[in-house]
């Protein structure tokens, strides 16, 4: 008796097992069944499309989704029950016009595990003197600059860029003043952890140093050729690139400068980057000074935890007496001198722009430029 209900706990562990191994391998085709990316339509002939997709890993078949106008919705329109077939030529009629959607499927036991859709894909048939007609060359630019090449653009953490798409017709058909049956592209971001781009084509980089590409396709697919985008952390730039030859052949007015540099450029970069990444928003300000001896901050707790410490203990050692003040534009080191705390003057001063095109609202009587964002000099007073 003993022996059979052993066995039978045995079998039902084993049953267990499997049953969760199962499960585990559908979870898994699930989580792990991308949508087909790219995916293609165009007209194969003056009454038929033709339907083109990527191979998606681990898929054992596609289905086809078509947009039905009556229900208002994708509707399952065909199933491609092999991995190596990515075509499909659809039957659609003269001068008619068709939406697509595609997912990979695996088969997991009698489940059919279905996975992402893609992206709508549609296309027109007509014939060679129709005037509406679907999208040819897809070129994407900046301001600036042409639509006929690929071509890079550097930015800043949070820095913004602005893209414009264009679409031409496409050229098998010859008729004049032809038009293409949708204007409207999809945009895209080959990383969003560098940089988004919205549906209006407006690119914002992440706090994040890094590369993508920005490109569009059409409503039928057709690809744009691509932006390279490059964030840059310009709050620490290279050490030994600094242009620093000015402040050497001065030292006795920019020896802050070179403190800062030669001595403190972890610190004074590890300041500048917290406040590139967490920069005050609007007309907020942060300050930091010495005043009869004691670290002043305003506001006392703008700045919490490790980056406040760094910032008391920089003001407090350096060989000078220096002041700390942040905006929503700039990161700004001055020297103070004078005979007093009441009656101080700027000397020296080095500043850190977010924005290159930005400047400190200062006078500066001398200004160098010491790396891409960062410039250093003196000016009249505060």
């Amino acid at each position: 008796m003993i022996e059979k209900l052993l066995k039978k706990g045995i079998l039902l562990c084993v049953f267990f097992l499997i049953t969760a191994s199962m499960q585990g391998m559908i979870c898994k085709a699930e989580t792990t069944l991308k949508a087909p990316n790219p995916v293609r339509v165009w007209r194969q002939s003056d009454t038929s499309l033709y339907l083109k997709w990527s191979k998606v890993k681990n898929a054992d078949g596609y289905i086809i989704y078509k947009y039905d106008k009556t229900r208002g919705k994708y509707i399952k329109y065909k199933t491609i029950k092999n991995n190596s077939a990515l075509i499909f030529n659809d039957e659609i009629g003269s001068r008619s016009s068709a939406k697509y959607k595609i997912s990979a499927y695996k088969q997991a036991g009698k489940k059919k595990v279905i996975g992402q859709q893609s992206y709508p894909a549609s296309a027109r048939t007509y014939k060679q003197g129709d005037r509406k007609v679907n999208a040819g060359k897809v070129k994407v630019r900046a301001a600036g600059e042409s639509y006929c090449k690929d071509y890079s653009v550097d930015l800043a953490y949070y820095e913004t860029l602005k893209l414009s798409a264009k679409v031409k017709p496409d050229t098998y058909s010859k008729a004049k003043g032809k038009s293409v049956l949708s204007k409207k592209v999809r945009w895209y971001s080959s990383n969003t952890k560098i940089a988004t781009v919205d549906k209006n084509g407006c690119v914002k980089a992440r706090a994040k140093a890094g590369r993508c590409h920005i490109y569009t396709r059409a409503h039928n697919g057709k690809k744009s050729n691509k932006i390279l985008i490059f964030v840059e952390n310009y709050a620490r730039p290279k050490k030994s690139t600094l242009n620093l030859g000015a402040a050497w052949a001065d030292p006795q007015r920019y020896g802050p400068v070179l403190e800062m540099f030669e001595n403190n450029y972890k610190t004074v970069t590890d300041i500048a980057e917290y406040f590139y990444i967490n920069r005050p928003a609007g007309n907020e300000t942060f300050k930091c000074w010495m005043e009869k001896g004691e670290v002043k901050m305003s506001p006392e707790n703008y700045v919490s935890g490790k980056m406040k410490q760094t910032i008391y203990n920089f003001i407090k050692n350096f060989s000078y007496d220096i002041r700390l003040d942040v905006s929503s534009d700039i990161v700004k080191f001055t020297e103070l001198y004078g005979l007093s705390e009441e009656y101080r003057y700027a000397g020296a001063k080095v500043v850190f722009k977010y924005d290159q095109n930005k400047r400190d609202p200062n006078s500066y009587t001398t200004e160098y430029q010491m790396a891409t964002n960062w410039v250093y000099g003196s000016f009249a007073g505060i």
